[in-house]
């Protein structure tokens, strides 16, 4: 049995071997309840600077599931992307296995309670307090790199270009839109 705390240690100490692991023993419901979990610990992470100078609000907690369903959503909606791109380059992967993985791969939110304990212990300077959290991002995503090779075989640099490709063919499509745009207000003006 493939538990939870050997899928941790293995992300996070072995993360290439991790993932393959969990692309292969992890289930969706387990790789979704990680993602949400790490999801609802940085919505309460953020929330607290509000909550400590607001009194209670009655939907706050109601914010709280509204930002957790969103970044499932946002989640999902990413590994269909990254599944779509790693076919288009060659893949052979399923999509099944990268939602595991990268379900996986969201571990690294739960270290931002930790880093914000350590901060309420030892109160550092804003600067240092954004270096930790900035690092931890860099983390996650290295760990959706990690989670893309080991799926679908790739190489990390390959690996890399299909977790920006989304966001390369979204401004692509921006740049285009704003080209277009530019264009019919120059031709309306009379200036061509």
């Amino acid at each position: 049995m493939y538990s939870q705390w050997d899928v941790i240690y293995d992300v996070i100490f072995a993360p290439r071997a991790g993932m393959i692991k969990a692309a292969s023993r992890v289930s969706p419901l387990r790789a979704t309840l990680f993602a949400a979990g790490g999801y609802l610990a940085s919505s309460v992470l953020f929330s607290l600077p509000w909550r400590q100078t607001q009194e209670s609000v009655s939907g706050e907690n109601w914010l709280l599931a509204v930002a957790v369903l969103l970044g499932l959503s946002c989640w999902f909606s990413s590994v269909a992307l990254w599944h779509l791109a790693a076919e288009l380059v060659g893949g052979k992967g399923r999509a099944k296995a990268l939602l595991a993985a990268s379900g996986c791969a969201h571990l690294p939110f739960f270290f931002q309670l930790l880093l914000a304990a350590a901060l309420l212990l030892f109160p550092l300077n804003g600067a240092a307090a954004a270096l930790g959290f900035f690092a931890i991002a860099i983390w996650k995503v290295w760990l959706d790199v990690e989670a893309i090779a080991a799926v679908y075989g790739f190489e990390r640099s390959k690996a890399v270009l299909v977790l920006l490709m989304p966001w390369l063919l979204f401004g692509a499509a921006l740049l285009l839109v704003f080209v277009a745009v530019s264009i019919e207000m120059i031709w309306e003006g009379g200036m061509i």
